[in-house]
This record gives C-alpha cells, sequence and structure tokens, in this order.
C-alpha cells in the first residue's frame, strides 16, 4: 500500500485534471460532460483511498472503453475525449506507459482531426522517452569544453540527470546520487549531469563541494537548456537510468531504489 505522501500526490494530481476539465468540456454535449465527469470523480474517490492499481481500477478502465464505444457513433470527438483522459490514467496515475502510448496513437488515428489529438501530440512527446526505448543520442560540450555525447559511454550504465541547484528535491537527492556513483562507479557505473541552472558561480560552487565528479552540460539557460527542451524535460529532477545497449531501464528512482537498479544493471555488464 503505497505511503499516504504518494497516495496524497497522485490524488492531487488528477483532482486538479478533473478541475482543469471542467472548463475544457463547456463545449461539449452534455451527456458527455456528465458521463466523463461522473467517472473522473469515481476514479478520485478510489485514489483517495490509496486504490492505485490496474485492479483497483479494473471497473473504471472498462467503463472508459465502453463510453469510447458509445460516443463512437455519435460524435467522433466525444469518443477521442474519453480516449485522451484512459490515456492520461494510463500515463500519469498507472505509470504504464507502453499501453498509454498505445492509447495515444489509436486515438491519432482514428481522431485525426480532434482536439484531442493534438492534445495528444504532447503526450506522445515524453513519451517517447519511455522504459524500455532507446535514449536518443546528443551532441554537446560539456563544461570543460570537451565533446560530450551518449556514445561515448558504451557497454557503460548512464544515469542522465536533468538537474539544478534551485530545485530542492534534486538537491536532496544529490547525496544518493554521489553515493551510489562512488560505489558502481569502477564496475561501470557512469553518470551525465544536465544543469538548468542559469547562475554559473553557484552551480560550479556546488559540484565541487558536493564531489561531483561526473561529467556536465550547462548553458546557463534555465528551463530552456538546451538538451532539456530537446528531450522535452519540463520538470526536475528528471532522470534516465541507461543500460548498456542504450534502453531506459528505468526513470525518476530515488534513494534505495536507485541504488538497487544501479546495482542489477552492473552485475550484466
Amino acid at each position: 500500500m503505497p505511503n499516504i505522501v504518494l497516495r496524497n500526490i497522485l490524488l492531487a494530481f488528477f483532482v486538479c485534471l478533473f478541475l482543469s476539465s471542467v472548463f475544457a468540456l463547456q463545449d461539449i454535449n452534455n451527456s458527455v460532460n456528465e458521463d466523463l465527469s461522473a467517472l473522473i470523480q469515481k476514479i478520485n474517490v478510489k485514489l483517495g483511498e490509496g486504490k492505485l492499481t490496474k485492479k483497483d481500477l479494473a471497473e473504471e478502465i472498462l467503463e472508459f472503453d465502453r463510453l469510447i464505444v458509445k460516443y463512437k457513433n455519435q460524435k467522433s470527438d466525444d469518443a477521442a475525449e474519453f480516449m485522451l483522459w484512459k490515456g492520461k490514467l494510463f500515463q500519469e496515475v498507472l505509470k504504464d506507459e507502453e499501453t498509454a502510448h498505445k492509447t495515444f496513437l489509436q486515438l491519432k488515428k482514428e481522431y485525426p482531426s480532434s482536439d484531442s489529438a493534438a492534445e495528444a501530440d504532447a503526450f506522445l512527446l515524453s513519451l517517447k522517452l519511455r522504459v524500455g526505448v532507446e535514449f536518443p543520442d546528443f551532441q554537446a560540450n560539456d563544461i570543460n569544453g570537451k565533446p560530450l555525447s551518449l556514445d561515448q559511454f558504451k557497454n557503460k550504465v548512464v544515469l542522465i540527470d536533468f538537474w539544478a541547484t534551485w530545485c530542492p528535491p534534486c538537491v536532496d537527492e544529490m547525496p544518493n546520487i554521489v553515493k551510489a556513483y562512488n560505489k558502481y562507479h569502477d564496475q561501470g557505473f557512469e553518470i551525465i549531469g544536465i544543469s538548468l541552472d542559469q547562475n554559473e558561480n553557484k552551480f560550479l560552487r556546488f559540484i565541487e563541494d558536493n564531489g561531483m565528479t561526473w561529467r556536465q552540460y550547462y548553458d546557463g539557460k534555465g528551463g530552456q537548456n538546451k538538451l532539456a527542451r530537446m528531450y522535452s524535460i519540463d520538470s526536475i529532477p528528471s532522470t534516465f537510468l541507461i543500460d548498456a545497449d542504450g534502453k531506459i531501464i528505468a526513470k525518476n528512482l530515488r534513494g534505495s531504489a536507485l541504488e538497487e537498479a544501479i546495482k542489477e544493471a552492473v552485475a550484466k555488464l
């Protein structure tokens, strides 16, 4: 059972989605509005009870499918709206990125001219970096002016860490990352830091004070950091654990979960 903090975060997220949907649904006919609102409210209740698994939400998932069929023959935009929200549920709550990806692609294929299809584009962009796919390489220079790319770390386990000194969760997690680096670096573990800082002196002082000896990319553009924009990173910390084949094996792990994943990955080298 998830702890109360996690439960509250997920509940708050979906409640926010629901509240924002009230305005988005103004132009949709009343029956669709009522059906979608009622379904999201049912989901909110279960999230509030800590029910966050596919098994817990099986009834609601089936309800999404029933309503998609119901409105498919009436107005394509309405069915697309339900498909969009089904994809959001799988991506943001159930953390099933593969099903979310398939759902958004189906939406785009069946209702290409709908407003929901346009909105799905943003979700599909973020899902390009889902677990199981190869992390797209980049070409940049590190803070010492040396060429930096993922290709340089072939046959290594790599953590790509989008972070900043002004991000409290990033700062809080850094001791765990430093510990993992020191423990597993000799076994084939590497880190590529991508800083969204704007204050270069503060950034350089922080990495020195905290023993962050791995390669770093910094361009001083903050949220408009070139690599952050390239990968559509809109929140930090954002981390990707890459295996020796260049594929994403985990995302946004923290603390002991991160160390355990690194341990398992380097054992396969």
